[in-house]
């Protein structure tokens, strides 16, 4: 009986492991395609404010003009900080 027992506790360990192999390689895959996903909303949003400079003023891209509230503006509008 206590050959079983022996056993049984080893085949449990065995499937432990594997599950705890099998969340840690979930938990990868997880942080990988989340981190795929931020570089596409970055990928975003650096179109989408090339496509907003084409539409301003050549005055607004000067340094010292107004480029920093609206800068502050789209960064707020952007990433909803």
């Amino acid at each position: 009986m206590t050959k079983t027992k022996k056993h049984c506790a080893c085949a449990s360990s065995v499937q432990s492991s594997e599950f705890k192999g099998k969340i840690v390689e979930t938990k990868t895959y997880d942080e990988i395609i989340e981190n795929e996903l931020k570089k596409l909303d970055v990928e975003n949003l650096t179109r989408h404010v090339h496509f907003l400079t084409l539409f301003l003023p050549e005055q607004f891209l000067k340094r010292g003009a107004d480029q920093r509230l609206y800068t502050g503006s789209f960064a707020y509008t952007s990433f909803n900080i």
